[in-house]
């Protein structure tokens, strides 16, 4: 493949919307591509952080969908159909005051279009059992970030709707205590992309013993959400899901949401980061960022929604 498409992401965006780059902006793009490829290929992996509040580009944003209308609503405005009714598959782990809660859902994937019938973005739909029937997550693909789905579906909810919907990766972080953050864990084998999970986000977790319970999705359309509690009161949701918002041609691994309640730099989800990306720790995976991404997605002919 000719290198000189390294370079066409640049293209797709104005002079203020520049893709932040963990490379050095003077490196050549061919140089940058290389170290990237050599990156996926090697026992280490890679990482992205598409929603990192020191960066100028919020790259994904998800929604959280709940109420008695979720079904409805969901096969109203994406182009697939989702049940309005799952098994619960629920298990609780952890004793004195600490409690893992672990539910396995399903992962569904629906085009948003718009009133023409063109495809607006790829959603990926994490759906769990509630008390209502269903609840989702709607996860954005890459480019479609921030509040954008949510402002985008938000004024055409009605009370009678029965549907409540909650923006979880908002553009201006005080929209809302507790932002979730969104990481994917990606590598040519699928087993880097296990490792680097277990090696950059389980640590944190230690509290709970979490690395004695997790599991992960047994296929693409497989997902599970854990609940990690202290004295009846969650602390933090972890959701993971198999999906790198790339083809398989191009890298296999795991897309994971982490919310929790804090609103500072030390939320859980800093910390995963600052642990995956750290200078000391030589066999976590190489961070990368919206460019890079933007190269892959090329790169692996995926294409893009018609709006932004």
């Amino acid at each position: 493949m000719s290198r000189s498409i390294l370079r066409s992401p640049s293209l797709l965006f104005s002079e203020k919307e520049s893709l932040p780059s963990t490379y050095d902006i003077s490196l050549p793009a061919g140089l940058r591509g290389e170290a990237v490829r050599s990156a996926l290929k090697s026992d280490r992996g890679v990482c992205l952080d598409f929603t990192s509040s020191s960066s100028s580009v919020k790259n994904v944003g998800v929604v959280k969908v709940s109420g008695k209308g979720t079904t409805g609503f969901l096969n109203n405005k994406l182009s697939n159909t989702y049940a309005s009714k799952l098994d619960e598959e629920i298990d609780r782990y952890g004793p004195n005051g600490l409690e893992v809660k672990i539910e396995r859902g399903i992962a569904k994937e629906g085009g948003l279009l718009n009133s023409k019938g063109h495809i607006i973005d790829r959603i990926n739909v994490c759906t769990f059992p509630s008390s209502d029937g269903i609840e989702a997550y709607m996860m954005t693909s890459p480019g479609h970030a921030g509040s954008q789905l949510f402002d985008r579906l938000d004024p055409f909810i009605f009370p009678l709707d029965g549907v409540k919907l909650i923006d979880m990766c908002p553009t201006e972080i005080s929209q809302t205590p507790g932002r979730s953050q969104v990481f994917t864990f990606a590598a040519t084998k699928v087993e880097t992309a296990k490792n680097s999970i277990k090696e950059s986000v389980l640590p944190i977790f230690d509290e709970w013993n979490l690395d004695s319970f997790f599991s992960f999705p047994a296929d693409r359309n497989d997902c599970i959400r854990y609940s990690l509690s202290k004295d009846d009161d969650i602390s933090v949701e972890l959701l993971i899901c198999e999906d790198v918002m790339l083809p398989s041609c191009v890298s296999r691994g795991y897309t994971v949401v982490i919310s929790d309640k804090a609103q500072n730099d030390n939320n859980v989800g800093s910390q995963v980061w600052a642990l995956a990306t750290a200078e000391l720790n030589f066999n976590g995976p190489v961070a990368l960022g919206p460019l890079e991404y933007e190269t892959l997605r090329i790169e692996g002919k995926w294409v893009r929604g018609v709006e932004r």
